[in-house]
């Protein structure tokens, strides 16, 4: 017997066995607003500190557009997080977490750690070769 037979038999409906994998996770709009009344923060705050068009970070923020995988590094940034605070805002915003075999991700991580400002860690990127985020 399969691990996927014990796991599915006699379920009739995906979203139980869904609710029994811990699939379950905050939207980024969830997210940002928990994180937002936890750290007493603004948006505009996070998004100047992001770097990027405010139009474009709040409908990210707001969960109504989807943000590319460099606009929520960029977002990490303007909430100054760690790296693995970053890799887990960038899966919840449905793009794959920093990778620490990823010779870019393993230089974006060190800025996140040594609190460096998106600036820094574009220029960074640059000098050692990669590309600068989006």
């Amino acid at each position: 017997m399969s691990v996927w037979d014990d796991r599915l038999r006699g379920r009739a409906d995906v979203g139980e066995v869904l609710g029994e994998g811990g699939f379950d996770r905050p939207t980024l709009a969830e997210w940002t607003r928990e994180r937002l009344a936890w750290t007493e923060e603004t948006r505009a705050d996070v998004i100047r500190r992001s770097s990027m068009s405010p139009a474009h970070a709040y409908q990210i923020m707001q969960g109504t557009r989807v943000g590319s995988r460099d606009k929520l590094v960029r977002l990490a940034f303007g909430w100054q997080l760690g790296s693995d605070e970053a890799s887990r805002m960038i899966e919840i915003g449905g793009a794959n977490a920093l990778d620490p075999t990823s010779r870019r991700d393993t230089i974006v991580a060190w800025c996140l750690a040594h609190g460096l400002d998106v600036h820094q860690a574009n220029d960074l990127l640059w000098r050692n070769g990669e590309r600068p985020l989006e």
